[in-house]
């Protein structure tokens, strides 16, 4: 749950170039909209020789890709590169209707716009809950609100359970936000909402 600062990206890009590598970039959490562009790295236009995809491209459904530009395809020959949930016909399917779904009701700019929603959410909850939360960090709708040294993530998973809120952990000490890409205002202000209660409870205990 870090976000690389502003020029990273393109200084990796940079360095590969004069080097004559390769900038190889994991965006399977990252990719297919999730931060708020197509790809995490569409944010500061940097574009990768090779991006690794998964998890989101098929919606639940087991698939990988990797994609390649195009003067480095021919290097792919048939029975050179192998996955084990990649290219077969109905993983394709379900990712080409994923595509679709994305493109048509605009998930990704939603995305975007309901991360800076969420954001705000979690900036007001560190104001309100200093003493157990040090800080966010994220974009779009993969997002972490930071615990204060002591407080422990997996204590913090149960009581949110308690209040039905789901999330993980990233690290040992970050609340891991991760909602679906159709996820309402609505919903994310509930999910605010019952992470306060459970911090409340949790500060109140301490």
């Amino acid at each position: 749950m870090n976000v690389p600062p502003k020029g990273f990206l393109p200084e990796l890009r940079t360095i590969a170039d004069a080097h004559g590598a390769l900038l190889l970039v994991d965006e399977v959490q990252t990719g297919m909209g999730r931060t708020g562009r197509w790809l995490g790295g569409d944010h500061e236009g940097v574009k990768a020789d090779a991006i690794v995809l998964a998890k989101g491209l098929g919606g639940g459904f087991p698939i990988g890709a990797m994609l390649v530009r195009e003067h480095l395809a021919g290097a792919l020959t048939p029975g050179t590169h192998g996955a084990t949930f990649g290219g077969n016909p109905l993983a394709s399917r379900a990712a080409r209707t994923v595509l679709e779904v994305l493109r048509d009701e605009r998930l990704v700019e939603g995305a975007a716009e309901k991360g800076e929603h969420l954001s705000r959410g979690l900036a007001r909850l560190v104001e309100r809950h200093p003493k157990l939360l040090t800080g966010h960090r994220g974009v779009g709708l993969l997002q972490g609100a930071v615990l204060a040294p002591g407080i422990e993530g997996r204590v913090a998973l149960g009581k949110l359970r308690e209040h039905g809120v789901l999330l993980t952990v990233a690290g040992a000490d970050v609340l891991r936000f991760s909602p679906p890409l159709v996820v309402t205002t609505a919903e994310l202000d509930d999910g605010l909402a019952r992470l306060d209660a459970a911090l409340a409870e949790m500060s109140g205990a301490s």
